[in-house]
């Protein structure tokens, strides 16, 4: 649930005279809190593949530069959707006969894709084992959103957009 305490944190966050590395990895700590997620993403992506480029999760879960191929992530959904997509069962969703479902058993999956030029470069995303109860609302699609904003200046100065994965 996004309370006002939540969105002022992700603005004292990015107001912070934290680095960059360090205003990006609270802000993934700080949207596993708010979605009640387990595992945050800051993905890059090229071409076929999918490359983690930020995370916080469980330990060994991930590290940061692991590559999957796109098309067996939840990503490729967000990607193919171009927008916020928001999964609170994906056994029971449209999406539950995708590959990664098959691959990562993840029930719950909130990710936005992250454009620079109207051409998207990779998600930021949300995730864990458990189904999410409630489903997730517009506020929550909303703050996804307004996360991706947050970070996307960070990444600019990262040459994010310009390397490859």
């Amino acid at each position: 649930m996004i309370t006002p305490q939540i969105r002022e944190r992700l603005d004292q966050i990015w107001e912070s005279a934290m680095t960059d590395d360090e205003k990006i990895n609270q802000t993934l700590q700080l949207g596993n809190e708010a979605f009640d997620t387990s595992i945050a993403i800051l993905s890059r992506v090229d071409k076929l593949v999918y490359k983690v480029y930020r995370n916080v999760s469980p330990a060994d879960a991930l590290t940061d530069g692991q590559k999957f191929v796109l098309g067996n992530t939840y990503c490729h959904i967000t990607l193919a959707q171009n927008n916020v997509v928001a999964i609170h069962e994906m056994r029971h969703s449209v999406f539950a006969k995708h590959p990664c479902y098959g691959s990562f058993k993840l029930e719950t999956y909130i990710g936005a894709p992250i454009k620079h030029n109207h051409l998207a470069y990779g998600t930021l995303n949300f995730s864990k084992a458990d189904p999410h109860n409630p489903p997730f609302s517009d506020e929550d699609k909303q703050f996804i959103e307004d996360m991706v904003e947050r970070i996307k200046p960070a990444l600019m100065a990262d040459s994010f957009y310009t390397k490859g994965v």
